[in-house]
């Protein structure tokens, strides 16, 4: 199926709503089709409180069902900030140090003597030096492992061998995340999925969130939406996601409203107004390394930025399995979270969020 009669297949799907849509739902059906994207969801909230949710397009290409409001989209590395975040918990309970030495955390290993002291706050901070993923023959061995034996092994190797960066430079890392998940795990003697469940989700009441592709591979009627990517200018379907041992890095997927829940806790959580964490765990998670003057990343997973539209500062983050895409935008000063979930990876996925995250702006946040 060429890309023409994909643009004008997502119109007829859509075309019987034209006459009830919004104008956020309009733009999300322009952008849909500008970008050749299979489905869209973009939502406000503000004050707690969801001032628009609209999505657009279908769940998969060859199949008819729509996207809708309850579905769940694939966060990719958004998920960091929710390893981040459960990290702050073992340090609440006195398990674990931001501070602590790789060399203290895991004596079982040994570790390259460039290694040592990084610490696990550098690890979220993206500072330890480690290469941003694995090669192709090391994911693919790893992959064929059972999931905790899979980070058991990354953790070995990569910090068995001299860094990649210099240590103390900021270099994006899924590797380091990976890491700082398992060093949960070691400490807790539970998997990192377990603790997100017990942790988050749970407390939260974020029910649809799950680990891997939202949806079963061999449904006759799509409850969910799957990943797309384009090949020989055709779109294709399909149902993968990063290997389950890259989880604290980025394989969670949320309903956007479950998703909300947790975004609140941190957009709150800057301005001290909840008590999931105790205010020096927010401030930790919210601060910015001091040694990333330029890319202004936390030690919690998220970029701090300033915006004029936001009165201030934000946080934000994207995220992509390479088959999806997940945006998110915090504004403190205004009480807004924005978000825009696509079922398009890079860079089309990526472009259609963040110009859904752009009408929003304009629609619905005044000078």
């Amino acid at each position: 199926m060429r890309l023409n009669t994909l643009i004008l297949s997502f119109l007829i799907a859509t075309a019987a709503f034209a006459s009830e849509q919004t104008e956020l739902e309009k733009q999300l059906e322009t952008l849909r089709e500008a970008y050749v994207i299979p489905g869209i969801s973009a939502a406000i909230y503000r004050d707690g409180q969801l001032v628009e949710h609209a999505v657009s397009g279908i769940r998969k290409v060859g199949s008819p069902e729509l996207i809708s409001r309850d579905d769940k989209f694939h966060l990719g590395s958004c998920t960091k900030s929710m390893t981040a975040t459960v990290a702050a918990t073992f340090v609440e309970e006195g398990k674990l140090s931001w501070k602590s030495k790789l060399s203290d955390l895991l004596p079982e290993i040994e570790i390259h003597p460039d290694l040592k002291t990084v610490s696990y706050e550098m690890l979220l901070a993206h500072g330890s030096g480690l290469e941003k993923d694995p090669d192709d023959e090391t994911y693919i061995e790893l992959e064929k492992l059972e999931t905790l034996e899979g980070r058991d092994k990354l953790t070995a190797l990569y910090l068995g061998k001299a860094p990649t960066f210099k240590v103390g430079t900021f270099n994006y890392s899924n590797i380091a995340y990976i890491i700082a998940g398992h060093i949960l795990e070691k400490i807790s003697g539970k998997s990192w999925e377990m603790l997100l469940q017990e942790r988050l989700f749970i407390p939260l009441g974020m029910q649809s969130c799950g680990f891997g592709p939202t949806s079963e591979p061999n449904e006759t009627v799509q409850m969910q939406p799957w990943g797309h990517v384009i090949k020989d200018w055709t779109i294709r379907p399909v149902h993968d996601d990063n290997a389950p041992f890259y989880g604290p890095s980025a394989n969670v997927h949320c309903s956007v409203s479950d998703w909300v829940k947790y975004l609140d806790v941190h957009l709150r959580g800057f301005k001290v107004e909840v008590k999931f964490l105790q205010e020096e765990s927010f401030e930790q998670l919210h601060k910015i390394w001091p040694d990333d003057k330029f890319n202004q990343y936390t030690y919690g997973g998220w970029y701090r930025l300033k915006r004029d539209w936001a009165k201030g500062e934000v946080l934000t983050h994207t995220g992509t399995n390479t088959y999806n895409y997940a945006s998110v935008w915090m504004a403190p000063k205004t009480n807004t979270i924005l978000v825009s979930t696509a079922n398009r990876s890079r860079f089309s996925g990526g472009w259609a969020s963040s110009d859904a995250i752009s009408a929003m702006i304009r629609l619905f946040i005044k000078d």
